[in-house]
């Protein structure tokens, strides 16, 4: 395998996780339904307490139908991790093309990683935030 086709290949991958993501709340019901004890937050099952990612799923459905508002959202990190889903879904599209018709794709791979580079320490300084709201008493 070549490098270019790894990388396509990579890209594809990934814009079919960003979709499985996005369709989650679609399936879920079902999911929930077919598999009531293994379709929970094991943490939240543990611990009795949510997780960082409790409740995107619920929020992802109300995001999808146009819902935008704060308090209807059970997790803060819903909205930027919807948006960069979609930004990420974007972002393969272009990356897939330019992938295509280049001959060298490393310069490809390397701006690649360095826009989710950026990204990554974005969404950790949101995700910190998050955390520390969680732990302080309201």
């Amino acid at each position: 395998m070549t490098s270019s086709s790894t990388y396509r290949a990579v890209n594809l991958t990934i814009f079919g996780l960003c979709i499985y993501a996005l369709t989650l709340p679609v399936f879920s019901p079902m999911l929930s339904r077919a598999f009531p004890d293994v379709w929970r937050c094991a943490y939240y099952s543990a611990t009795g307490k949510p997780c960082v990612f409790c409740g995107m799923t619920r929020d992802f459905e109300r995001l999808t139908v146009g819902d935008l508002a704060r308090e209807h959202r059970r997790n803060a990190l819903s909205l930027p991790v919807f948006t960069g889903l979609f930004a990420e879904l974007f972002w393969r599209v272009i990356a897939f093309v330019v992938a295509l018709r280049v001959t060298n794709v490393v310069r490809v791979v390397q701006l690649d990683l360095a826009v989710h580079a950026a990204l990554l320490i974005g969404f950790l300084f949101i995700a910190v935030e998050h955390a520390a709201r969680l732990q302080s008493p309201t």
